[in-house]
């Protein structure tokens, strides 16, 4: 698809559809470093993760302290930062948009 053919509506549906799935992504990071801290496998389980990746993520937990790296968290919560500014963004621009042709 042309970026030219994505209008600021279209646009914005995008970024709010990705902000979405980013803050759901962040949730189920938050709450499996919270597992692995704990060391629940039974929470792991409910939130979708099979024996081999809950395998994977203790062994990463064992030597980092927590499933997640620190950068992996930082770079979600700083995802979820720049797309929130790009929809404030998009949200000015149709604003801006809308006053001018009336």
């Amino acid at each position: 698809m042309n970026p030219d053919d994505v209008s600021v509506k279209d646009n914005r549906a995008i970024l709010e559809a990705e902000l979405k799935r980013a803050l759901e992504a962040q949730r189920v990071m938050e709450k499996a470093h919270t597992a692995l801290i704990a060391d629940d496998v039974q929470a792991l389980i409910e939130l979708g993760f099979g024996q081999e990746h809950i395998a994977e993520l203790k062994a990463r937990s064992s030597v980092k302290g927590g499933g997640y790296p620190a950068y992996s968290l930082r770079s979600i919560r700083t995802n979820i930062a720049w797309l929130r500014r790009r929809l404030r963004k998009s949200q000015r621009t149709s604003l801006v948009s809308r006053h001018m042709r009336t």
